[in-house]
Parts: structure tokens; C-alpha cells; sequence
């Protein structure tokens, strides 16, 4: 499992398969292009108690597809551009997982506590 670094973060289609830990602090991660990325995974899981700050995941406009469950709320990815966790609303646990079919990011999560993810 990897950290994800502080700031903002380019992920590669090399780095396919990592678990990344959210941490404490303010981070914003990058997909790869999807036309260069398919079968590339990528998951995120929050590993503390209080992170100081919220954590975005940012693909190409209008690629983001799929469901994020929150408490018991369903939150849409349709045709998203932006997923934020907020920091404030994320418990031990909470994760997404991303997999790319070469034409979209299909997405999925789950957290604990409700408003935890917002899609844009």
C-alpha cells in the first residue's frame, strides 16, 4: 500500500494496481487519459481517524461513471469529471476503487458517513 503524496498528484498507467492510503493532509490526484489506460485499477482507501483535509480525484472531463455509496445515500458518477472526499465526513475504511475500459473510469465506493463524497 502507498501513500498518497501531499498536493497534487499525476497518477500513471505504470502505477496500475496500487492501493493508495489517504492520509492527513490536502491531497488532489490526476487519472491518466482513458484512451491510454484501459484495464488500469487504481483504489483509495482513508487509513486515519481526522484527515485535515479533503482529498480529490480528478479524471477527464465527463469519464467518471458508476455508484458511490454513502451511509446508506447513492451518490451518482454519471459522466463526472471530479470526486472529493470530504475530509470532515470520512471515516477509517472509506474507499473508491477506479478501473478504466479504455473509453471511461468506472467507479465504485463506500463510506461510512453520509455527504462523504461529492461528484462534479
Amino acid at each position: 500500500m502507498a501513500t498518497l503524496p501531499t498536493g497534487a498528484t499525476a497518477l500513471t498507467a505504470a502505477q496500475s494496481g496500487t492501493i493508495f492510503r489517504i492520509n492527513l493532509t490536502a491531497t488532489a490526484v490526476t487519472l491518466p487519459a482513458v484512451a491510454t489506460s484501459a484495464g488500469c485499477f487504481f483504489r483509495f482507501i482513508n487509513s486515519v481517524a481526522a484527515p485535515a483535509a479533503d482529498c480529490s480525484i480528478t479524471g477527464p472531463a465527463g469519464t467518471l461513471e458508476g455508484y458511490l455509496i454513502s451511509q446508506a445515500t447513492r451518490v451518482a458518477c454519471v459522466g463526472g469529471s471530479q470526486i472529493t472526499l470530504a475530509h470532515a465526513a470520512m471515516s477509517i475504511g472509506d474507499s473508491i476503487d477506479l478501473v478504466c475500459d479504455g473509453t471511461n473510469w468506472m467507479v465504485r465506493g463506500f463510506a461510512q458517513t453520509a455527504a462523504a463524497y461529492t461528484v462534479v
